[in-house]
């Protein structure tokens, strides 16, 4: 017969593993990076509408909506005081809007 410990363990030790200290703010910086990225690939539809004045198979209703989103997405974000948010929809706000004044204006 086999002598058991005094103590039982049940939990074992905890092997360290390489994360951050707080994996959160990796998140954080890449959301805002993110934040920045997103608004600038609308960026080449823009200077199409303005630059070239081609608002071919663009639909009004389609970039109105998208403008419309990003209000009320940043409406959202400045009430519950969230910068990323309040960073990425003010700028697609923008973007979304040019394109949509630049459908009407050349459609």
């Amino acid at each position: 017969m086999t002598h058991l410990p005094n103590r039982v363990y049940l939990h074992r030790k905890k092997i360290n593993k390489r994360f951050p200290k707080n994996p959160r703010h990796f998140v954080d910086r890449l959301v805002l990076i993110m934040a920045v990225v997103t608004p600038l690939m609308t960026v080449p539809q823009v200077l199409q509408v303005w630059v070239d004045r081609q608002v071919a198979g663009l639909s009004l209703a389609t970039w109105g909506t998208y403008a419309f989103s990003s209000l009320l997405w940043l409406i959202y974000g400045v009430k519950h005081k969230d910068k990323p948010i309040v960073l990425v929809n003010g700028l697609m706000l923008v973007c979304n809007f040019l394109v949509t004044v630049g459908v009407i204006f050349w459609q």
